[in-house]
């Protein structure tokens, strides 16, 4: 979302802002288009239209949208996190929700012998072991372009 957007939308209500913004959806195959907003407006305790706002196949194509257009899109705050960092990306809530959706390394036993594989699972633990633990759960934040 653009500065002069958000300097409108300043002194909304969680509900009343996300009623008034473009929702941008990330598709899930097999769900209703609007599950995730669904998901996180009943997290949120509020109501919230979900059934306009563009689709996207990727929570990175929604992302690249709200920082090159305009809109909202729920987002992994881990994932974007550079992005957050850079402020193309606001989160003008603090109203973080757990999405039930995870990342998984799956593989066999036997494939730890391979030292490629065995060094970037080692990495991957450490490096969401320095996460605070609910904070690994996989958690969608609220982003819009700054």
């Amino acid at each position: 979302m653009l500065p002069a957007t958000w300097e409108q939308h300043k002194g909304k209500s969680l509900e009343d802002f996300l009623n008034s913004a473009d929702l941008l959806h990330v598709k899930l195959e097999g769900e209703a288009r609007g599950l995730l907003w669904s998901s996180y407006a009943d997290q949120q305790r509020i109501v919230v239209d979900t059934s306009d706002g563009l689709a996207f196949d990727t929570a990175f194509s929604a992302v690249r949208y709200a920082i090159g257009a305009s809109g909202v899109v729920l987002a992994d705050i881990d994932m974007f996190a550079p992005e957050i960092a850079a402020g193309n990306l606001v989160m003008p809530f603090d109203a973080v929700a757990a999405d039930g959706y995870g990342y998984y390394l799956k593989l066999h036993a036997e494939d730890l012998s391979d030292p490629a594989i065995y060094l970037f699972r080692e990495w991957i633990i450490r490096h969401f072991a320095q996460n605070d633990t609910a904070e690994a759960d996989h958690k969608a934040q609220m982003v819009a372009k700054a």
